[in-house]
């Protein structure tokens, strides 16, 4: 199986951004990593998708407060600047990941985490896709456990629910 993960670089100022450092991190077989710039430039995450040919995903984001990690479960549209358009108000995410360590968020904030979740969500609605924020204090090789273990876990079982 082929995972694509993704974090993004820093932004706003910052020396670090955590999803950077947890995707860096991350060793397991059949693995494409990508980190993006902190733009919403829906070709970007789209194209990615598409020369990646995986067979699922899992985005990772910085969140500034909290400390665990948070599996987001729903992008919402935000038409900023028109680049989503006239999709659903929402968009469930739909690769379940293991919970123990974790919490589930239905709220993925108004950044870019949140567009490329919907972005690739649309673009991809059969693809299994996750999204985990990661608290920006939260310890890089932790989190990149999570995801191997993450990825192991839906490696096993196919990919589908727990």
């Amino acid at each position: 199986m082929r995972f694509l993960i993704f974090g993004f670089q820093p932004y706003g100022g910052m020396d670090f951004n955590i999803s950077k450092k947890v995707v860096e991190r991350v060793r397991s077989v059949g693995v494409i990593k990508e980190i993006f710039p902190v733009v919403y430039d829906k070709k970007m995450f789209t194209n990615t998708v598409k020369k990646a040919e995986p067979d699922a995903i899992i985005g990772l984001g910085m969140h500034p407060r909290g400390r665990m990690l948070r599996i987001e479960r729903k992008a919402k549209n935000l038409k900023r600047d028109g680049p989503i358009g006239q999709g659903p108000d929402t968009i469930r995410m739909s690769l379940s990941l293991p919970k123990e360590g974790a919490w589930l968020s239905y709220d993925a904030g108004r950044s870019v985490c949140n567009f490329s979740m919907y972005v690739i969500r649309s673009f991809t609605p059969s693809l299994p896709f996750a999204f985990i924020h990661v608290p920006k204090t939260f310890d890089a090789a932790k989190a990149a456990d999570f995801v191997e273990k993450a990825i192991r876990a839906c490696a096993a079982r196919g990919l589908s629910p727990p």
